[in-house]
Formats: structure tokens, C-alpha cells, sequence
């Protein structure tokens, strides 16, 4: 992992340098190195080797550690001192480092730090300001002091093993060009920290590789080998205390959670070694993490190179299969005893229960498959030297190793026969039984290559990398970054391919096409430009070639009608274009024009079919329009094996109308404009470009409207509503300025009490609007601002004695979202996740719900198992016919409000769709199963629902209330923009409201955020304009304008800043020299008064004599 903090204040560097980086104490303990000196900018400093504290300061203090003079031209107060970049390796990497004692694993670790830092130094740059310009230059020169730290803060006294490299940089650079030091530009480093971060693990993992260990990936990052259940939180106590503190007080932000962290830290201790720190950690393990510990040790004393092994592909029959070694056997129940439920948390046996029940949880390493899995990876083997090296470690050590460990040691086949034996009882089964429903014998045949001493792997080559990127990256982007296509490709390759070999294959690519845009290589693939030019031509060449699209209807609803409304109608039904758009600007609360435009068509002589763009947007239809048949989804009409083919052969000659169709990507309007050619079919696309765009590659919309050139019908739905708050909704969407203060003014923009939480105060105006009889949305920008949002209006809601009885603990799936790509990648499954069918594959029918008890990732397999069924092995190559969810536990009691999310067979009853609401008037007693308010029962295991109560900007899509309230915290502002504001005002019909606990600035800044994408065509048309050299240099020139122009704001805001903190420091000089003055006055005149006392005393007394 890799993390970035900023330092500026020069006297808090130098405490960090002493507190936090540098001591005698710690070098003497062993838990930490002496720093030193690296980069091409330290070298001509004249400075190296180990860090001194004299050079350390003389750089917080910008001057020349060898002359004392300035070293950089400026020295502000509020200068930034530089960037501390610290590396830190997997845990079970650190584990195995210290328990080993193997230097080689530090020395791979350090080796990947520096050359990951060189690289960095490569991208340093400076600002150039001399003759006008205002850009930046590349220095390629750095100075930075690296310390590397063993240990965690300690909890309870006691730190963990934390191998890890604090790299301090200082803002200075050398300009080669001015020949001077200047501040640096770290904001590429910043900006590309997740790239270096996956180059680090690239270069970590392949130099442990090349030591011989087995690199197993993991959705970040990866570990060494198969780690035992258990480990990595045994060795990670101090996140675990970070992470339950952080959950008590609802933090979910990454960066709340590190400022926590710097709160709760534990001084260091330098009063114990690491020699007895070692004592203390060899005494956590169990069997199974000394037998992990074994097998690392053998593969060092090996030292075969990991990304040796052959380089072969296997095919999902290569590998034992346990469907095929359990053939027949895959309907039968399990037997008794076998397949034991209780090895892992399973929400969904245990959905139902009252919340107060306790779960039982497994002991952390029981279930023998973990021992099964390692032993297909790395073979069977016996006691070896790091078995009798760990016994004279101490007594608590030998205690934990028990009798057996001085016994001699045993064969391959019996050892691993005997880890076998004592898995199964460790699960709590009989001598045969285990949890995966198979015997030892059959699952050791199963996940162990018998005659292989180096199994082969998954060919993970570059190339193939490459493949893996580009598939997952352009499902949801048309434009993407190189850097960014090498770093997923570098995450899904680990520890098989270098940095320097993907960057290889990317360039050999021939199907992509690539530009500089803004100083960045993009990238897009010629199969995605093809795909828009010809959706783009489908339209364009049906303009003009068509009857009207209808007649003027003659129906109560066009009667209805405003003057402005007639006129949007009337250009529909006069469209002579194969492709109609109608482009809605703020949300529809009045249907008539739709179902006016709709009799229309029926009544020029068309048939018409209506189409929701997503679900959501269906049951909006449905709602408001009254559709008796329903309305499907688009998705439903192109890929759902069950509607397809029916709702197709319906569409001969038919126009087709897509609601909300600006939420539909560009592969989507492809597959249907392709249907629409087949069956003459004409398109009526009615949806708004500027709201939230989809999730799905491109703007298919905003494409077609600006590329086609058709004549689009704009129906401004709001625009004859006047009010403040249909103001502020414009002004939203127009990305006006100083909206926050408008917004605070009118009431609107609500700043949360200091002490009080966001949310809380969110759910109270929540629980006060329902209690007026009007309709309330709550809006989260995130899913985890959603259930604290969610659990306070419970909350309320209960107070207010709204929700009636106990509340019973139901299993609830969240689906996990993972790209097509992502999904044929073993190491994105997790044990306990559920897998969902809604296609038939092999061992599964459509509805089949299945739970994942098994990753090989090295192996490219997913083991999943039905209740009461032999586990199987996945078929990931037919991602696209599944779903993963993972499981937690909600709470439901009588009076709740729940959102299905997706078609649910309930147990009484018509089916229940997706985006339904529901209301929960019942449980029933025996079975724990929901009673709705429709008469229907849905099972206890159902899990497709969400409370109600709120939602994310995305979930607002055909949705609409009396009042919306967004809740943002002051760190979650970061996640909005303009699109979801323009979202949840155009929701609210009366009132829209913002909860925040940070200034109204913020949502000026959000307002003007905005998540314009590039699309291929774009893409295409900038590259050919870029071929002209006269065009290129006037855009550069122009870019130069507009940095110019930045710049010069920025410098305003710097300039007015500074006025600002002159003009108090005057006035608080002139405040000093009046009170001056005023206490002199008032001296002046006490003197003056004491003087005029002495003397009418001593005229008294001279006249008394």
C-alpha cells in the first residue's frame, strides 16, 4: 500500500523527524533503520548516506544544508516542507520477514520501494513563471530521506510485525533550464498515486517471486502463499482497533479513519527488542500458521522463481473437477454430518431471528480446505527447518507447538495425511466429514496436482494482462488513460509481469488508437468508435425520410394541455425523423403531454411500444401512466433470455418510445437501433442529458444529439413555475455561481450544530415533513451515507412510535459491482459470498442461488455450493449469467418501508418487481417470512430489498417527493457534483434541502463539478483535427489561455487572501496602538488627578496653618 501525507509547518517536520522517524532508542531496539539520503537533487546538494538531523532541519527551513543560504527563491509561511510517501508491504509479507528471519524478503521490499520512488522522481516538475508563461517543466530531481519501520504503533503495549518505508521528499527541485532550485509540482505524484501504488506491488511481488514464493493476488494487493484464516487479523490488531472505533462513530471515509488513527496511537516503545517482540508473535500462531510458516521457509530454502512455472493456460476440465468427481451426486442432500453449516457466518441460515440473537462464529482456522488448498499449491510437506528452528524460540512457543513437535518427522504422504485428520476435527466432524461435503481423499484428488512438482499456473503474461484492462475498463468508459490501463493490468498480473513489460505490450496493440489530450495519453478502441458511428448514422440517415410521427390527438388529456405544452407536442407529432428526441429539461410531475403524445401515435396509424430505460424507470411509467401491461426494460427487450424473443417479434413496424433514455450507454442504443433496423422500427428517445449519465460506456443521448444533427423537441418542464426554489433548481443546473450562499439565505442549505451528526439531524426534519403528510426522500452520496441515513430515520421513526414490535434480523444482498472482466477473475470472490443465476449454466437453472466456499486463484477456479448440494466449480466464463451479492443482516419490524431490488417469487402471491415499494404489516411466527402490504408473503431469505427511507442520487431516477433531503458530510462533498445535485432538486416538487456540517463554499465547488465524459467519436474527431500542425498550435495556445486565465484567478484569490490577512494584521496593529494610547490617556489623567489631590491637600493644610 502506498499513502501520501502533505507536511507544512517547518517546526512540526522536524518534531516528526524526531518523534516519528529517527531515534536511538528505536535503532537500538531493532524495530527501526537509520535514515538515508536519496535522489538525483540530494546528490548535487552534497548530501548522502545516512540522514543528520543538522541537513534534515536546514530543509524544513528551506536553506542550503552545506552553505545555510536560501535554497529556493521563496519562502512563504504557509509554504508546504514536503511529502512524506511511506510503502507499506502485506501483512502476511511482514509476517513471514520477521518469523523467518529470511533478510532477502527486507531486501525485496526496500529494492521495490527505491526503484518505485526513482520513478516518481522521474515525473517531478516545477513551475515556470519567467517571460509570462505559466506551465509546468519536468526536473526529473528530487531529495528525499527514506526511514524503514518494522512495527505498528503498539495496542495494548504490543506492537505487530509492519514492514513498511517512510520516504520524506522536500519541495525543492533543481531547474536545469534556470539553473536554480525552485518548489517543486508534486501534484502528479499525488494525483497518479494509485498508479505507483500498483507499481510498487508489481515490483514487490515480482522480487519475491524470483525468491521462490508463491504469490497468491488479492483484490488490492497479495499475499504470500495461501494464508491461514485468521492470520492476517491476528498480526493486525492496531486496524482492527481503528476500524471498530471508526464503525461506532459511523466513519466510512478513508481519510477520517487515518485522522482517527492519529488520535488513538500509542507512544513507541524502545524499552523491547525485537528479539523478544518475536517471542511474543511466535506465541499468537497456530498449527496451521507454523505449517504456512513451513512452507514459506522451504520455498526461500528452494528459491525456484515463481513466474518460472510453466506458463500454460489451463482450460476449466484441466483441474480435478468435484461436479465431475461427484457425478450423479449433485442433487442429492448431503448426508448427515456432512457439509456443516456452522464452519462460516451464514446470514442467510440465520435470517429471521430476533436482532438480539447472537451468531455463532467460526474459530478463526478451523475447515480443513484451507490446508487442501495450499497443498495443491505448493505440495505436501514435513517438518522442516523452520519447524525446528521455531522450537527454540521459548516456552510459549513449544507450548503451542505441542508434543508432536519434537517427535521425528514424518513422510510427505504422511504429514500430509495427518493435517488432513486433524482439519476434519478441528471442523467438528467426523473422521470422514468436512465441511465441502467431500471426504479428505476426494478433496485432496481435488485440489492437488499429484504428479506435478510445479503445478501449472493461469498464464498471466502482459499481453494477456493488457487484454484484461482494456475488457474491463471500456465496459464502463469510452476514453481512458494509458497509465490507467497499465496499472489494472499490473493489479490483475501480479508478481508474473514488470511494469516494463506492460507498458511493452500496450504499445505493440494494433486495435486502439491513441492521442495526448490535456498532457495525458488516451486511449479508446476501434471497435467502440465503430459502434458510435454507426448507432450516429442510424440516425442521421433516417432525417427527414419518414411520415409525422402521429396526429394531433383528440383526447382529455391534450385538453389539459398548456399553450407551451401544445407546441411540444405539436413538433413530435410533426417529426419526420427515424430518430426522435425529445430532451427534457427538469423532472415531469404532469403526464399529460407523454399520454397526449402517445394517443397521437396511435391515432396517425403507428403502433407504439414504451420502454423504460432501467428499472426504476418502469415502474415510473407504470405508476404514473397507468400501463396496464407493464412497461419492460430495455434490457429486457435486448438481452434477458426470458422476454427477448417474445417482446422482438412484437416489434415489426412498430415505434418504439425509451423513457429516461439518457441513462442508456452506447452499446445498448447500438444493440437497439440495430433491432429497429431489422424490424423498421422508428425511435422515440425522450430523456434528459444532464442529469446523472449512465453507468455503462458512453452517452448515447448527448452523442446522438450532438453528432446526428437532428431537429430535438426541448420540453422545459419547470419553466413556468416561479418560486426561490425553482430558482435555485436553475441555478443548479446552469452551474451558476455563489449558489451556497443563495441557498443559505433562503433557508435551504442547513449548517449542522458542532457536536451534532449530519445524520441525525437529516432524519429528524425527515420524520417532521411525514409528519405533515407529505412525501420525503432522503439523499446520501454514498451507500455507506445511505445506511446511517437509513438506521437514523429507524431510529426516528421508532421514537415517534411508527415501527411496532421487536426488530428481526433478515438477510439482505447488496450486489457487488464488478465489470464482466472482474467477474472471470477468481481473486475478486470472496468466501461467503452469494452467486445468483439468471441465465441456466452448467449445474445451475435460472433463480439458483448458490454460496462461495472456495477460491483458487492460482488455479482460476471459484468453488460454489447450493444448500444441500455437493460444492461445484463456477463456470466464469459465463459471467454475464450471474450476479454477486454479499450478505449482511438488516433489520425489519411492522410499519418498515422497503424497495425491492429485483423480480422476487414470493412464497403467497403475484410476483413482486423490481423497484416496488412495499410495506411490512407483519411477520409470521413460525417461519419468520415478511407479511406485505399487498397481501403477499416474501421468504425470510429473499435479501433483494433496501429500506426506503433513502437513497443515493443514482437511486432518484424516476422517483419524485414533496421534499428531498441531501445529507453530505464535510468529507464526502468530494463525491458530488453537479449531476447529482441537478438530480435530487429536479426530484422535489416543493422543497430541496441540504444538511451539511461544512460551509456553503463546498456546494459552490460541487455545483461546479462535473463528470463530463469523452466518447470514441470525440475521441476520433480531436485526433484527426490534432493531425493539422496549425490547428495543434492553436490549441495549445488556447490551453496556454486558459492556464493563464487559472493562474491569474488563483493569484487574485492569493493576492486577496494576503490583502485580507494585512489588512487584520493592521487593524490588529492599530487596535494595539489606540488601547496604547488609551491606557496612556488614562495613566496621564490618574497622575494628573493625584497631582491635583496633593496639591488641594497641601493647600488645606497651609491654610489650616
Amino acid at each position: 500500500m502506498l499513502r501520501i501525507q502533505v507536511q507544512n509547518v517547518a517546526a512540526a517536520a522536524r518534531r516528526y523527524f524526531v518523534d516519528g522517524l529517527a531515534s536511538d532508542d528505536y535503532y537500538r531496539a531493532g524495530t527501526e533503520l537509520p535514515g538515508h539520503w536519496f535522489g538525483v537533487a540530494a546528490e548535487r546538494i552534497g548530501i548522502s548516506g545516512p540522514v543528520e538531523y543538522s541537513d534534515f532541519a536546514a530543509l524544513t527551513e528551506n536553506l542550503h544544508p552545506q552553505t545555510g543560504k536560501p535554497l529556493t527563491p521563496r519562502k512563504n509561511d504557509d509554504r508546504r516542507i514536503g511529502y512524506d510517501t511511506n510503502f507499506h508491504a502485506p501483512k502476511s509479507v511482514s509476517v513471514a520477514y520477521f518469523l523467518t528471519g529470511d533478510e532477502r524478503i527486507r531486501e525485496a521490499f526496500t529494492e521495490a520501494v527505491r526503484e518505485t520512488m526513482q520513478e516518481i522522481e522521474t515525473h517531478m516538475a516545477t513551475r515556470v513563471r519567467r517571460g509570462g508563461a505559466n506551465h509546468d517543466r519536468v526536473t526529473a530531481s528530487m531529495v528525499w530521506a527514506e526511514y524503514l519501520h518494522f512495527t505498528t504503533r503498539p495496542v495494548d503495549g504490543i506492537p505487530d510485525p509492519h514492514l513498511h518505508a517512510h520516504n520524506f521528499a522536500f519541495n525543492c527541485t533543481w531547474d536545469p533550464e534556470e539553473a536554480r532550485w525552485k518548489a517543486g509540482q508534486f501534484v502528479e505524484m499525488v494525483r497518479h498515486a494509485p498508479y505507483f501504488q500498483d507499481v510498487f506491488h508489481a515490483r514487490l511481488a515480482r522480487n519475491l517471486g524470483d525468491l521462490g514464493l508463491h504469490i497468491t493476488p488479492t483484490e488490492f494487493a497479495f499475499e504470500l502463499g495461501w494464508v491461514p484464516d485468521g492470520l492476517i487479523e491476528r498480526f493486525s490488531r492496531r486496524k482492527r482497533f481503528i476500524e471498530t472505533i471508526a464503525e461506532k462513530m459511523g466513519i466510512t471515509d478513508a481519510a477520517q479513519k487515518a485522522g482517527l488513527g492519529a488520535k488513538t496511537r500509542e507512544r513507541k516503545r524502545d524499552d523491547i527488542s525485537l528479539e523478544e517482540l518475536k517471542e511474543i508473535w511466535l506465541a499468537r500462531l497456530t498449527d496451521e500458521d507454523r505449517q504456512w510458516l513451513d512452507l514459506i521457509y522451504e520455498s526461500l530454502q528452494k528459491g525456484i522463481p515463481f513466474h518460472e512455472s510453466p506458463q500454460v493456460e489451463p482450460s476449466l476440465n484441466d483441474a480435478p473437477d468435484m461436479h465431475d468427481m461427484h457425478a450423479g451426486e449433485a442433487t442429492r442432500p448431503a448426508e448427515p454430518g456432512r457439509a456443516t453449516e456452522n464452519a462460516t457466518p451464514n446470514p442467510e441460515r440465520d435470517a429471521g431471528r430476533p436482532a438480539s440473537s447472537e451468531q455463532d462464529q467460526p474459530k478463526a482456522g478451523q475447515g480443513p480446505e484451507s490446508n487442501q488448498q495450499r497443498e495443491y499449491e505448493q505440495g505436501p510437506t514435513q517438518a522442516g527447518p523452520a519447524s525446528d528452528r521455531s522450537k527454540r524460540h521459548g516456552k510459549a512457543e513449544q507450548a503451542q507447538a505441542g508434543p508432536s513437535a519434537d517427535g521425528e518427522r514424518k513422510t510427505q504422504s504422511q504429514d500430509s495425511k495427518q493435517r488432513s485428520a486433524d482439519g476434519a476435527k478441528r471442523a467438528g466432524s467426523g473422521p470422514g466429514d468436512n465441511r465441502m461435503g467431500a471426504s479428505p481423499k476426494q478433496e485432496e484428488k481435488a485440489f492437488r496436482a499429484r504428479e506435478s512438482r510445479h503445478e501449472p499456473r493461469p498464464s498471466l503474461s502482459a499481453k494477456r494482462a493488457i487484454d484484461f484492462a482494456l475488457q474491463h475498463l471500456m465496459e464502463k468508459e469510452s476514453v481512458v488513460t494509458e497509465q490507467n490501463i497499465v496499472r489494472h493490468a499490473m493489479r490483475h498480473s501480479r508478481g508474473r509481469a514488470t511494469p516494463d513489460e506492460v507498458w511493452a505490450a500496450l504499445k505493440e496493440r494494433d486495435d486502439i488508437m491513441r492521442k495526448t489530450i490535456a498532457g495525458k495519453r488516451c486511449v479508446t478502441t476501434k471497435e467502440a468508435i465503430r459502434e458510435e458511428k454507426r448507432m450516429i448514422d442510424f440516425a442521421k440517415d433516417g432525417r427527414d425520410q419518414m411520415s409525422p410521427l402521429g396526429a394531433m390527438p383528440l383526447s382529455r388529456s391534450a385538453f389539459k394541455l398548456s399553450a407551451t405544452d401544445w407546441e411540444v407536442l405539436r413538433g413530435l407529432m410533426d417529426s419526420r425523423d427515424r430518430v426522435t428526441l425529445l430532451k427534457m429539461t427538469g423532472a415531469s410531475f404532469r403526464p399529460e403531454i407523454l399520454r397526449a403524445a402517445w394517443q397521437g401515435v396511435n391515432q396517425g396509424g403507428s403502433r407504439l411500444m414504451v420502454f423504460g430505460a432501467t428499472a426504476a424507470a418502469s415502474r415510473d411509467l407504470e405508476k404514473r401512466y397507468g400501463l396496464l401491461n407493464g412497461a419492460p426494460t430495455v434490457d429486457q427487450l435486448l438481452s434477458n433470455p426470458k422476454t427477448t424473443k417474445r417482446l422482438q417479434g412484437m416489434l415489426v413496424d412498430k415505434v418504439i418510445w425509451v423513457e429516461q433514455a439518457g441513462r442508456l450507454g452506447t452499446k445498448a442504443m447500438h444493440a437497439l437501433f440495430e433491432l429497429a433496423r431489422k424490424n423498421n422500427c422508428r425511435v422515440v428517445l425522450s430523456g434528459d442529458e444532464d442529469g446523472l449519465r449512465a453507468s455503462a460506456r458512453g452517452d448515447a443521448f448527448r452523442i446522438i444529439r450532438k453528432h446526428a444533427g437532428l431537429n430535438t423537441v426541448e420540453w422545459h418542464v419547470n419553466e413556468h413555475k416561479e418560486g426561490a426554489f425553482f430558482e435555485d433548481t436553475f441555478s443548479i443546473r446552469d452551474r451558476q455561481r455563489n449558489v451556497g450562499k443563495q441557498f443559505a439565505e433562503n433557508g435551504r442549505y442547513r449548517q449542522t450544530p458542532v457536536g451534532s451528526f449530519v445524520h441525525e439531524e437529516a432524519a429528524k426534519r425527515f420524520i417532521e415533513v411525514s409528519q405533515r403528510k407529505k412525501t420525503a426522500i432522503l439523499v446520501g452520496p454514498t451507500k455507506d451515507a445511505v445506511k446511517w441515513l437509513n438506521r437514523s430515520a429507524r431510529t426516528c421513526l421508532r421514537a415517534a412510535g411508527k415501527l411496532k414490535g421487536p426488530d428481526y434480523s433478515f438477510l439482505q444482498l447488496n450486489p457487488v459491482s464488478m465489470s464482466r472482466a472482474e467477474k472471470q477473475d477468481p481473486k475478486n470472490y470472496r468466501r461467503g459470498q452469494y452467486i445468483e443465476f439468471h441465465q441456466s449454466t452448467p449445474g445451475f437453472r435460472s433463480g439458483d442461488r448458490a454460496r462461495v466456499v472456495g477460491v483458487l486463484p492460482l488455479l482460476n477456479q471459484v468453488i460454489v455450493s447450493k444448500p444441500l448440494h455437493t460444492p461445484v466449480k463456477l463456470f466464469l466464463s459465463h459471467a454475464d449469467r450471474f450476479a454477486v451479492y454479499e450478505a449482511e443482516r438488516s433489520h425489519i419490524a411492522i410499519g418498515d418501508k422497503i424497495r425491492m431490488t429485483r423480480n422476487v417469487k414470493p412464497v403467497f402471491g403475484r410476483p413482486v418487481r423490481n423497484q416496488s415499494l412495499q410495506t411490512v404489516v407483519g411477520i409470521v411466527p413460525a417461519t419468520r417470512d415478511l407479511i406485505l402490504k399487498s397481501g403477499r408473503i416474501l421468504s425470510r431469505r429473499c435479501g433483494h430489498f433496501v429500506h426506503d427511507y433513502a437513497t443515493t442520487p443514482h437511486g432518484l431516477q424516476g422517483r419524485s417527493a414533496d421534499s428531498v433531503i441531501m445529507a453530505v458530510d464535510g468529507f464526502d462533498w468530494k463525491r458530488v457534483g453537479n449531476e447529482q445535485l441537478t438530480t435530487a432538486t429536479e426530484s422535489a416538487v416543493n422543497r430541496f434541502e441540504i444538511f451539511s456540517d461544512s460551509d456553503p463554499k463546498e456546494l459552490d465547488k460541487a455545483v461546479l463539478r462535473t463528470a463530463n465524459r469523452m466518447s470514441a467519436t470525440d475521441f476520433d474527431e480531436r485526433a484527426e483535427h490534432f493531425n493539422d500542425q496549425a490547428e495543434h498550435k492553436q490549441q495549445a495556445e488556447q490551453d496556454q489561455k486558459d492556464m493563464n486565465e487559472e493562474h491569474a484567478r488563483q493569484a487574485r484569490r492569493e493576492d486577496s487572501k494576503a490583502s485580507g490577512q494585512f489588512n487584520r494584521f493592521w487593524q490588529e496593529v492599530r487596535d494595539t496602538e489606540q488601547t496604547r494610547q488609551e491606557e496612556e490617556q488614562e495613566l496621564a489623567r490618574k497622575n494628573q488627578e493625584e497631582r491635583e489631590q496633593q496639591l488641594r491637600q497641601s493647600g488645606n493644610h497651609s491654610h489650616g496653618i
